[in-house]
């Protein structure tokens, strides 16, 4: 396998990641875990790397409002078990 078609993503603070690649047989998408030693090896014979980047916590974003309860969930059970749920749902967003 040429070393182009390797896609090596690393995280720049641990120095891990993950490698994929189509597999020529099945050309189903496959991606593995990539410990540093792997992320050498790959590193070495040619393989580009990615750098992940670290997640944001201001991209993090939570509605205004109470958080759900145990009877919130409950009753949106039961509103889903109805053949109308959509409509209802819909109306009462408007």
């Amino acid at each position: 396998m040429r070393a182009d078609v390797i896609l090596l993503t690393v995280e720049p603070s641990s120095g891990e990641g993950t490698y994929s690649f189509v597999c020529p047989s099945c050309e189903d998408l496959v991606e593995k875990p990539a410990d540093q030693k792997i992320v050498s090896l790959l590193k070495s014979v040619g393989v580009d790397v990615a750098e992940r980047a670290a997640p944001s916590p201001e991209l993090e974003v939570r509605p205004d409002g109470p958080a759900f309860t145990l009877d919130d969930v409950i009753d949106f059970h039961f509103l889903l078990r109805r053949d109308d749920w959509v409509g209802d749902l819909l109306a009462s967003a408007e």
